[in-house]
């Protein structure tokens, strides 16, 4: 039986213009699970769909965010 290699392209996928910096530069990520209510999932979830963001962007903005405030307050 032959192996067979398929590619499969995306694309959607937008490719910096210099691709070496981006991968020495791109941090690591950590998964996070936790429990949010159902309305909170609805809101982000149409908040994604309206601006075409990742639900998980638009979550890492709103921390992000939310902790700098913090930090500045202290």
């Amino acid at each position: 039986m032959s192996k067979k290699h398929v590619t499969i392209k995306n694309p959607k996928r937008k490719i910096p213009e210099d691709s070496d910096e981006w991968v020495i530069k791109r941090e690591k990520h950590k998964r996070l699970t936790f429990d949010a209510p159902n309305s909170l999932h609805s809101e982000l979830k149409i908040a994604s769909a309206k601006t075409g963001q990742k639900m998980g962007e638009l979550a890492i903005s709103a921390l992000r965010e939310y902790l700098t405030k913090l930090n500045e307050k202290t």
